[in-house]
């Protein structure tokens, strides 16, 4: 949506409706046309960085196209899987407004929008949406600069937790400050792991089935 505004025709289809041909062609065809387009219109570039918020590591121009690519690649392969897997189109941007641009009137008025139909969003209500209530002891990994998982689903998991009546005594978070989708250090899974195994009381495997360590980005 936003990448087609500011830069149109650089991917076929829109996110509600992806081009048949778009999962195969998408190395050989469409990650370097993303990568010349932001190339070639840094000025846009920047645009649609502020707009979203996707995290990029400003010391490796890189990750400009890492980030880009891996966002719009759940475009192209999740949402239409998502799509059939909940019986309707998931995503809805019609009451959102997008602020960051040179011109965020214009932007609003023209990037496109898409509606999610009620039966997509009565299943995510009844099959994907957290509780709060985790039955056993829990410790979150996340990366801050993960482009993929925004560290942002962390934080509002934590407080719907909260809201549930629920503190960090079942569940906690370990923000790591990097760049990456799941880009940990060994000792920084270890450490983690050791925090979780003191939540359940005990050395590793004694007690079965009361811990999880969730990865997140």
């Amino acid at each position: 949506m936003v990448f087609d505004y500011f830069f149109p025709g650089v991917l076929p289809g829109s996110v509600a409706d992806v081009a048949p041909d778009a999962p195969a062609r998408w190395t050989s065809t469409y990650v370097p046309a993303i990568a010349a387009a932001l190339a070639g219109d840094p000025g846009r570039t920047a645009q649609l960085l502020a707009v979203t918020g996707a995290p990029i590591d400003p010391a490796d121009p890189r990750t400009v196209v890492a980030t880009a690519a891996g966002i719009l690649w759940y475009s192209i392969f999740a949402t239409p899987n998502a799509t059939q897997v909940l019986g309707g189109q998931p995503f809805d941007n019609s009451g959102r407004a997008y602020a960051g641009s040179r011109d965020d009137a214009a932007l609003n008025a023209g990037v496109g929008r898409f509606a999610a139909s009620p039966p997509a969003l009565a299943a995510i209500q009844a099959t994907l949406t957290t509780t709060g209530r985790p039955t056993k002891p829990l410790v979150l990994l996340h990366t801050t600069g993960d482009p993929i998982v925004p560290v942002a689903q962390t934080r509002q998991y934590l407080a719907t937790l909260r809201a549930a009546g629920l503190g960090d005594d079942r569940a906690t978070a370990r923000e790591v400050a990097r760049y990456g989708h799941c880009a940990f250090t060994g000792p920084e899974v270890l450490d983690a792991f050791h925090a979780l195994v003191e939540r359940a009381g005990g050395a590793p495997g004694a007690r079965r089935g009361a811990t999880a360590l969730v990865a997140l980005e």
